[in-house]
């Protein structure tokens, strides 16, 4: 019996004992890591991106892998719980390198693998690309203001690009954060000739910054070049516009001509010639030239920043929607807008048709937003403008002020929009105009505003006033035409 007790005690010691091992064997048990792919073999230009993604797993005999540590230098390391990630890694000097990738497992216990899992990968930079936007400027010229519109990437990540640089002929780079891609170019002195510095506005919002451009010729041929830059220095290849003729400013007035139909008198030339012999020297922009080639590809903040160069300006047009189903007038309502904010004097002459955007010219057109119209009378009945017969008169208003001569049409009038004036506004002319019905429920054809100082700032009329050319001398001259342009423009406008 004495011995059994022995034999079961010597059993019982040897399977704790054994058992006492096996836990030891477990607890000591490190995780194995592997990464998906034991080498790369790429050389030269057959290497890898900066962007790289690379994936990775783990086993533990004794327990679970809980997450991994990563290193590129097997020294610093850190901790992650995935088993993929995407690395953009940065190569200061030279277009290739080799990045060593370290990979180890900890598993529940603490224990990390002590033969991390290791990948040499060969990389290479990849060289940025940078493009023009060629839409924005495509006439042979350009009308003394300027935006340029660009496109960077590179497939190392955008992230990588460190900087733009722009040069205008052969003036200094000018440096852009990466994150500019659109400015807008104003010359510091728009009326001289020859080479001058520039202003340079940022955005869609033309933040002004301190530092100025230089290269640019006014008056002159003019080219722009482009080039991006990474963080290891390699740039892009130079990209370019085609070369356009910048002119300069000649005169305090701007003329506007936004008329594009055919007819007898010419509006062109009865307006540049009362004009001519009003005030002098005028700059004319047609918004038609070289088939629309004119037509502002943004009209905020370029076309803005473009009527903030002049003192007076002008604008005549006809009423043929032209612009995304809309009049120029209204496209450029908040450009003229923006003006009338910064104390510009604005005298606008246009018909307006009934099928304009917004159709029928209801109260949400953004005409109403900025002239002294409160809405047009053609509203109430579609088609039912209304017409001045020839020889019929447009008669001024007393309280409009002294010096508005009496007009008469030279010939017949279609195309009037009669309109209701706004509450501080005030009337200039009513004319004797007729409808086919026969009803017509206002005869205001021009009104004038003033700004917050008691000032004339804007006179709007819509007829043309090309039409009314009566009391013409033996020599043709359209005196009483110069005398309210000389009102508007000499008076009026004289602040």
């Amino acid at each position: 019996m004495k011995s059994t007790r022995i034999l079961f005690f010597l059993l019982f010691t040897f399977g704790l004992s054994a058992c006492v091992k096996e836990d030891e064997l477990k607890l000591n048990t490190n995780p194995n890591t592997a990464i998906f792919l034991d080498k790369i073999d790429r050389f030269g230009e057959n290497r890898l991106n900066t962007n790289v993604t690379m994936h990775w797993s783990a086993d533990d005999q004794d327990g679970y892998v809980k997450g991994y540590e990563i290193s590129l230098d097997n020294i610093t390391w850190s901790f992650t719980t995935s088993q993929d990630s995407t690395f953009r890694f940065t190569i200061s000097n030279g277009d290739t390198t080799d990045i060593h990738l370290y990979v180890r497992a900890i598993d529940n216990d603490g224990n990390k693998d002590l033969s991390p899992a290791y990948l040499r990968i060969p990389i290479k930079n990849t060289i940025p690309t940078i493009s023009f936007d060629d839409n924005l400027i495509k006439g042979d010229s350009v009308y003394t203001v300027f935006s340029l519109l660009w496109n960077a990437n590179d497939l190392d990540g955008n992230e990588t690009i460190d900087s733009i640089y722009l040069k205008i002929n052969n003036g200094d780079w000018f440096s852009f954060s990466k994150k500019t891609n659109f400015v807008t170019i104003v010359p510091n002195n728009p009326g001289v000739t020859g080479a001058d510095q520039a202003k340079v506005y940022l955005g869609y919002d033309a933040l002004k910054i301190n530092k100025q451009i230089n290269g640019l010729y006014i008056d002159g041929i003019n080219h722009i070049y482009i080039k991006a830059r990474d963080y290891s220095g390699a740039e892009s290849t130079i990209d370019t516009l085609n070369s356009f003729f910048l002119r300069r400013k000649t005169s305090d007035l701007l003329v506007l001509d936004a008329y594009n139909i055919a007819t007898t008198p010419s509006a062109d030339l009865v307006y540049k010639e009362v004009l001519q012999s009003v005030y002098g020297a005028a700059d004319f922009y047609d918004f038609f030239r070289q088939n629309k080639a004119y037509f502002p590809s943004i009209w905020k903040p370029t076309f803005s920043l473009f009527l903030n160069l002049y003192d007076k300006v002008f604008w005549y047009s006809d009423n043929i929607a032209s612009n995304n189903n809309a009049m120029l007038l209204e496209s450029g309502a908040s450009a003229i807008q923006n003006y009338l904010n910064a104390d510009g004097k604005l005298f606008v002459c246009s018909d307006f048709a009934n099928n304009a955007f917004p159709l029928a010219f209801s109260k949400t057109s953004p005409i109403f937003q900025f002239s002294p119209a409160d809405s047009f009378q053609t509203f109430f009945a579609a088609n039912q403008k209304a017409s001045i017969p020839k020889d019929s008169f447009l008669i001024p208003n007393p309280l409009a002020g002294s010096g508005y001569p009496v007009l008469q049409a030279s010939s017949f009038a279609d195309a009037v929009d009669p309109f209701f004036e706004k509450s501080n506004a005030t009337v200039i002319y009513t004319a004797n105009i007729k409808r086919n019905s026969g009803v017509t429920n206002t005869k205001v054809v021009m009104a004038k505003t003033q700004n917050a100082n008691g000032k004339t700032n804007q006179v709007f009329c819509s007829i043309d006033l090309f039409k009314m050319q009566a009391d013409a001398d033996t020599n043709g001259q359209q005196d009483e035409l110069k005398k309210l342009f000389q009102k508007i423009f000499l008076d009026e406008f004289n602040w």
